[in-house]
């Protein structure tokens, strides 16, 4: 059950309410939070309305002013390497329990990617290959260890001791090709507060490896509404849209879908997916394929009539 709405209702009126004055001609917000706010995903405060911020604004996260503007331009989403170790089963033994994910294979189904699923998604053909893609999907289990950062991990098949990628390890890592990392597993977002610092999480280990834009997760993912978000995601990337527009669009859509259980349309099912890092501009669309088509045309019609006078 969700029992957010009231506390959601009180933070809008605390955080957003002082600003409408200044937000009546924008659309996308990029938000910098200090402190517990890193906890608080923004897309989920409420208005007197009842309208959720989702419904209102693309949001974005960064962990500092001195990163805006700093990463070259986005480059359009091509091929994606994705990951979904636990698509068939779980993994069982003394000092590991993780269950299976099945909807992690519809996750990255159908998706412009190199899949690499059960068996074939260990840890070795991540380190491989993670930094040859735009984009990189984990769609896998994952922990946050809240005392300690660095000993946080992400799981790859088999999912033991051996197959476990810890946050000290993607800081030596080199992702300065990657442009975006979306880690659908739970809690990649999570981690230490740090005073000045922020949360020192596995989204944080991704940005200090080179990647400038990390989707990751606040906390344990439910695995349907999760698949059915990046699925859409991946949809909308697709179409061009900046990487804000676009989860926000697979999330709307999420809400907007008739046959989503009542349910799964509350934030606890839907808010835990965000986006941290580089802002881009609306991306401009050509208008050269519609002159390409008119000058045919023209040309066409020219032909036809010059044609037609030599005949006559």
């Amino acid at each position: 059950r969700y029992p957010g709405k009231l506390y959601a209702a009180r933070l809008y009126q605390q955080l957003i309410s002082p600003l409408h004055a200044y937000l009546v001609p924008v659309k996308r917000l990029v938000i910098i939070p200090d402190d517990e706010l890193h906890y608080l995903p923004f897309e989920a405060l409420e208005d007197a309305e009842g309208r959720y911020l989702l419904q209102q604004y693309a949001v974005q996260y960064q962990y500092s002013t001195a990163l805006l503007g700093k990463n070259k331009l986005q480059q359009p989403v091509a091929a994606v390497l994705s990951f979904a170790p636990f698509a068939s089963q779980g993994y069982l033994d003394s000092a590991n329990s993780l269950s299976s994910l099945p909807a992690s294979a519809n996750e990255i189904r159908d998706i412009n990617s190199r899949m690499m699923t059960d068996k074939a998604a260990t840890r070795q053909e991540f380190l491989q290959l993670a930094n040859h893609f735009n984009v990189v999907h984990l769609a896998t289990h994952a922990f946050a260890d809240n005392s300690n950062p660095e000993l946080s991990y992400i799981s790859f098949y088999p999912g033991n001791e051996a197959s476990k990628l810890y946050a000290r390890e993607i800081y030596d890592m080199q992702l300065d090709t990657t442009s975006l990392v979306i880690l659908s597993a739970c809690e990649t977002g999570a981690g230490k507060l740090v005073k000045g610092e922020g949360l020192m999480s596995l989204s944080r280990a991704f940005a200090y490896a080179g990647c400038p834009s990390i989707i990751t997760s606040l906390w344990k993912a439910e695995d349907n509404t999760t698949a059915f978000i990046t699925q859409r995601l991946h949809y909308y990337l697709g179409k061009n849209e900046t990487k804000d527009k676009a989860l926000q669009l697979a999330k709307l859509d999420l809400l907007k879908e008739p046959n989503t259980d009542p349910r799964y349309r509350t934030p606890n099912y839907w808010a835990h997916l965000v986006l941290i890092g580089e802002y881009h501009s609306d991306h401009k669309r050509s208008n050269w394929p519609y002159v390409a088509i008119s000058i045919m045309i023209i040309l066409l019609g020219y032909y036809y009539f010059k044609t037609r006078r030599k005949r006559s």
